[in-house]
């Protein structure tokens, strides 16, 4: 039989397994046929140094089945948590208004970047108006100083949006990530 085979015969023995204990023992039958091959052994005699599969496999079915069972809550468990709710459910709703003020900041800091870029372009387009005005009331030095202040601060906005935009998609990947790992931490995949 080669590594391969008993590779194969071992997967289909181990399949109702979890993934991760499925991995290890895979990874440690494998790791041990390769160290006797190191040894000196063929990789036929390695294989049937380690004896039978199902031998081999008596000691991970009772792991399997409890995994199987689940979580059984005891009675003195179960009193604790009706005793400790007053506590542990005021400080769930303590974390839930802290992550909840966290997204609001971070959201609010945003609509203010961009309201700081409408408060230029703004700016810019009235000094841009008002330096025409200048213009048609014969102030010639009011008119330049006017359209550079325009031309200044309309350039500052199309500058400003780009940082807004930029910072509007760092934000948005620190709550996704930031989410994910929430839900990870309450809802792991086992």
């Amino acid at each position: 039989m080669t590594k391969n085979e008993f590779t194969r015969i071992l997967k289909s023995k181990i399949n109702h397994l979890p993934k991760s204990e499925r991995r290890k023992i895979l990874q440690y039958y494998y790791e041990m046929i390769s160290e006797r091959m190191e040894d000196g052994m063929t990789e036929a005699e390695a294989i049937d140094a380690l004896g039978d599969i199902d031998e081999l496999l008596s000691a991970y079915t009772p792991v399997a089945k409890e995994s199987a069972r689940g979580v059984r809550l005891r009675a003195w468990h179960i009193i604790m948590l009706i005793v400790g709710a007053p506590l542990w459910i005021c400080l769930v709703a303590a974390l839930l208004c802290i992550m909840l003020a966290f997204y609001i900041v971070i959201w609010a800091l945003v609509v203010a970047f961009y309201v700081v870029f409408m408060a230029l372009a703004v700016c810019g387009f009235a000094c841009v108006m008002a330096s025409v005005f200048a213009l048609l009331s014969g102030s010639a030095p009011y008119f330049f100083v006017l359209m550079g202040a325009g031309a200044f601060l309309s350039g500052l906005a199309i500058l400003w949006l780009i940082v807004c935009n930029l910072f509007a998609k760092a934000m948005a990947k620190v709550t996704a990530k930031t989410s994910r790992g929430i839900f990870r931490f309450f809802f792991k995949r086992k």
